[in-house]
């Protein structure tokens, strides 16, 4: 888990990497591992774990807001209607997701103000592409609302976590020493930056 962590802020942080090979010895079948299939698992890829736990949360609250929205336009055109909806919806998702992204998952430690214009350019593209299927789907194919919900925002899931990641709550920061000249990064310095 710490070297993955390691090899990805680094990744993140622009820092120049080499491949040197080694050979890889296992004494006696390897009997003295430690590591533990599922428990080691779990914390090596805990961020899109909880990539996917916040953005079921978000859905979850994006999917109870259209919804409650909807049922509150009654009479209004199914157009406009559907507009509202996944509009309103959208924006109180989105601003409960950016927040646990930010800290929780993504571990940003960029302002608040720095990130939140990336991220809510990518809602609102994602919205409009949200709209564009959610109208394909429902008003165009004749699909339930609920089970064009589910396709759409599963088609949205992947894109969106690239994004983030790459764009929205990019690593920004670079290592001390490499203003300084000096490639060497201790383990003192890591655990620092990294919260430990």
């Amino acid at each position: 888990e710490y070297e993955i962590n390691v090899l990805l802020f680094a990744a993140s942080s622009h820092v120049e990497m080499e491949e040197i090979p080694i050979e890889t010895v296992y004494l006696e079948g390897n009997t003295s591992s430690h590591y533990r299939v599922l428990r080691d698992s779990v914390l090596i890829y805990s961020r899109i774990q909880k990539f996917i736990l916040s953005s079921f949360v978000a859905f979850i609250v994006d999917f109870s807001a259209l919804f409650l929205i909807r049922s509150q336009l009654e009479g209004m055109d199914e157009a406009r209607a559907l507009l509202v909806s996944v509009v309103g919806a959208r924006v109180i998702s989105s601003t409960f997701n950016f927040l646990v992204n930010r800290k929780l998952v993504f571990n940003s430690r960029e302002k608040a103000t720095k990130s939140a214009w990336r991220y809510f350019l990518l809602a609102a593209i994602i919205l409009l592409c949200n709209y564009l299927l959610m109208h394909l789907f429902s008003l165009t194919l004749g699909m339930p609302l609920v089970a064009a919900k589910l396709i759409v925002e599963g088609l949205l899931f992947l894109a969106s976590y690239i994004i983030q990641k790459k764009v929205v709550f990019k690593a920004n920061e670079k290592f001390p020493h490499k203003e300084k000249g000096v490639g060497d990064v201790t383990e003192s310095d890591t655990a620092e930056r990294s919260g430990k």
